[in-house]
């Protein structure tokens, strides 16, 4: 009796210790922060997706006139050695549009789409004013009200990838960051609006 007894307590240290291993070894969840901020041409901003204590990217727009007259341009730029992914498909006057990813969408290079890792910027939104009534809306925002960005964070030698959502409304001034997320692992494969 007394061995069965001493049996059982072995066992079940080592399926406690078999679980602990297991524990060890799960995938990590990503890392999720609400940002819940906005900005417009007189009100850039920048975030800090990791919590570093480090701006990793910057949101403002610029005001630029051609031939097609006023354009306020929204745009993301990426800080340090951080990345954006852009559609290098499409140049337009001042740079690349960023690539508009939905939801489930994968955040990663894709020639087929001409999806680049850039340490750049990429733009957002195209208001242009031809005039005093006519306003045309150009680029991702203008055809989705809420899209997600590409993001790489330099870590090291390695990069951990992942997103963030923005959201706009047809007219307004500003555009809304919501939330962003990325996965703790380095060149782990994520999908927008995953966390």
């Amino acid at each position: 009796m007394k061995k069965m007894l001493t049996l059982a307590f072995m066992a079940l240290a080592f399926t406690s210790c078999d679980k602990e291993d297991g524990e060890l070894t799960e995938p990590l969840t990503y890392v999720h922060k609400q940002i819940n901020s906005s900005f417009k041409y007189t009100a850039p901003t920048q975030v800090d997706v990791n919590d570093d204590g480090k701006n990793d990217f910057s949101f403002g727009n610029v005001l630029v006139s051609d031939s097609r007259g006023g354009h306020n341009l929204f745009y993301v730029r990426a800080l340090e050695a951080n990345q954006v992914l852009l559609n290098m498909q499409e140049e337009i006057s001042i740079g690349h549009w960023s690539a508009a990813l939905q939801v489930n969408d994968m955040v990663q290079e894709d020639n087929s789409k001409n999806f680049q890792w850039v340490r750049g910027a990429g733009f957002l939104l195209d208001q242009r004013k031809p005039d005093e009534v006519h306003t045309f809306y150009e680029g991702p925002l203008a055809s989705y009200n809420t899209l997600y960005l590409g993001i790489r964070l330099k870590e090291g030698d390695t990069y951990k990838t992942g997103w963030i959502k923005l959201s706009y409304i047809m007219g307004s001034e500003k555009v809304d960051i919501v939330e962003a997320a990325f996965h703790p692992s380095a060149s782990k494969a994520v999908k927008a609006g995953e966390r």
